[in-house]
């Protein structure tokens, strides 16, 4: 067991799990910036990676190294997203609990009867390149249940999602005739939510 253990931390040693790996993130951000720059220009942005650059030159201790390579990853998180194609303020997410499923097998694990209920269901996340702010869109708005595969409309202003209605007491063997899942639809800027097509217990186009 000694053995095996000597052999696993040198077999990591030799895989570079302790390396310094400062250059390699210096590197990662001058390509970076290099791609964003095909887009405009961003001089404040090169010129203090040029700094950084210098100043991990300069630097030989293993800690100033580490503390360095931290301030380079961060400025290349701004510098990918000052990217025009990331110029927006707002995510749409779907939050879910944690199992979300109780199938075991990713054949049926978004099969709307294996769900859990739970989760927040969409949500739009605020800020989400520097201080990402959660809104639950759908608070108050469902019976208890779980949501999925929000599709957005090009124009942002409605959404399409599945929803699985967990206030359904059917047995297992009558929900396998029947999954009960339905596609509702959100219009976003008039907060207006309705059923699109499906679900037991209720008609195509009723609203919520």
């Amino acid at each position: 067991m000694k053995s095996c253990f000597v052999l696993f931390t040198v077999l990591l040693l030799a895989g570079g799990a302790f390396a310094d790996t400062a250059d390699e993130a210096l590197a990662l951000a001058q390509r970076t910036l290099a791609y964003v720059e095909k887009t405009e220009k961003r001089p404040a942005m090169a010129a203090e990676l040029s700094a950084l650059t210098q100043r991990l030159t300069e630097a030989k201790e293993t800690a100033t190294r580490a503390a360095l390579e931290k301030e380079i990853r961060a400025l290349r998180r701004k510098i990918l997203f000052s990217h025009p194609d990331l110029s927006f303020d707002r995510l749409l997410a779907c939050q879910r609990s944690l199992p979300y499923s109780h199938a075991t097998h990713m054949v049926d694990q978004y099969v709307g009867r294996y769900s859990r209920p739970g989760g927040a269901g969409l949500i739009v996340i605020d800020g989400w390149k520097t201080a990402p702010q959660k809104r639950e869109i759908l608070k108050g708005r469902l019976p208890s249940g779980t949501a999925l595969n929000p599709d957005l409309h090009w124009d942002a202003d409605r959404v399409l999602f599945a929803f699985c209605d967990h206030t359904d007491r059917r047995t297992s063997f009558q929900k396998r005739i029947r999954v009960p899942s339905e596609t509702l639809g959100k219009n976003l800027p008039h907060r207006k939510l309705h059923r699109t097509f499906g679900g037991p217990g209720g008609s195509d186009q009723s609203d919520f």
